[in-house]
């Protein structure tokens, strides 16, 4: 009985370990960026960004590995941006009109970072 015990428990752990992790790594988000680093990205995430017409957008992907998905799009409407494969890239989208857009991602098996940040507009 005691060994039948034990087989259960470290069927457990052995079990427990095979589990993927969905995110590894580190999270900075409000209403005005966007900003992940992770070594492990199994799962959606999103941010909303409330944002001006005329605001701009930097956005950088750093893909080491898997797959990113990222969709930029205000509440309701078609997206800004979208990329189901999106590969390492820097660039900016200017905002066309004024409201809360979400910014979606979603990894799989995926390392890198991630960084969609307002511009603060110059004086």
């Amino acid at each position: 009985m005691r060994y039948a015990f034990a087989s259960v428990i470290l069927s457990a752990l052995f079990l427990a370990g095979c589990a993927s992790a969905t995110f590894n790594g580190s999270r900075t988000g409000n209403d005005s960026q966007l900003v992940m680093e992770y070594t492990v990205f199994n799962t959606t995430d999103s941010q909303t960004l409330k944002l001006e017409q005329g605001d701009r957008l930097a956005v950088t992907i750093v893909d080491e590995q898997g797959t990113l998905s990222l969709s930029i799009a205000m509440e309701g409407e078609d997206p800004l941006y979208e990329d189901l494969d999106a590969q390492s890239r820097t660039f900016e989208l200017v905002i066309p009109k004024s409201g809360n857009y979400q910014v979606t991602v979603t990894g799989e098996q995926a390392k890198g970072s991630l960084s969609v940040v307002r511009v603060e507009p110059e004086k």
